[in-house]
């Protein structure tokens, strides 16, 4: 699955009532194997140079993109099973976002484009009460530091792509 998100690619598993890999006698969701499977990813996207990657063991994920609409609407899955009702969200620039569910009762993140942002947006989301997006202070000598390198590879990836 690791190389579909790569490539931006869909994928999808399949499970009939007789293997019961998904499902138990009753057609209730075996949690653990569901968790496996249900993983982050865009619905639609209002930008391109599309980038995503969801570590399963930190239950972290992360999601770049250029905005090309001036007020484009970019929606991304997130499944509740996996971080809960409240994620972690940092968005960087910051862009206005909301969770709303869908028609299905699925965790959405919406963003909409503002017009003065057209540098990459990073999106990163993880487990609610976890703190793993805690902001480094950017006066410390680590934040300095990570600044910079920050800076540097976002240059080289502007120029070289992803």
């Amino acid at each position: 699955m690791d190389m579909a998100d790569k490539h931006t690619l869909s994928w999808t598993y399949w499970d009939t009532a007789t293997v019961s890999v998904l499902w138990d006698n009753n057609g209730n969701p075996i949690e653990k194997n569901v968790k496996g499977l249900s993983r982050p990813f865009p619905l639609k996207v209002s930008g391109r140079d599309i980038i995503y990657k969801f570590i399963p063991e930190s239950k972290y994920f992360t999601f770049k993109f250029n905005p090309t609409d001036k007020s484009g609407v970019t929606e991304i899955y997130i499944p509740e099973i996996t971080f809960g009702k409240t994620p972690e969200l940092k968005i960087t620039p910051s862009i206005p976002s909301e969770w709303i569910t869908d028609n299905f009762d699925r965790l959405i993140l919406r963003m909409t484009n503002s017009g003065d942002v057209r540098e990459k947006v990073k999106v990163e989301v993880a487990v609610e009460g976890s703190n793993t997006l805690k902001d480094i202070n950017s006066d410390s000598l680590f934040g300095q530091i990570q600044n910079v390198f920050t800076n540097v590879f976002q240059g080289i990836e502007g120029i070289f792509g992803r």
